[in-house]
């Protein structure tokens, strides 16, 4: 895990999910979803990305056209 900023997503700082989306995993998150923000990994050979954050949980994202690549490039949209 790299710990820092990702986009407009700060270390430490509490977010909320503002509009539903669904992750790599299949797992939904609704809006109200809070946690905090604790850093990333990025995996360029597949273009994936995955968001580290409290409690000890994580979101797996694939910047690809068939996957999560409209939720990655909007993620403010997504997540406040």
């Amino acid at each position: 895990m790299i710990p820092e900023n990702y986009g407009h997503l700060i270390v430490g700082k509490s977010y909320v999910v503002t509009q539903e989306f669904t992750d790599y995993d299949g797992l939904r998150h609704s809006p109200g979803e809070t946690w905090t923000y604790l850093g990333y990994d990025s995996f360029f050979y597949d273009a994936g990305l995955t968001l580290y954050i409290s409690p000890g949980d994580s979101i797996r994202l694939q910047d690809a056209d068939l996957f999560q690549r409209h939720i990655v490039s909007r993620l403010e949209t997504y997540i406040g």
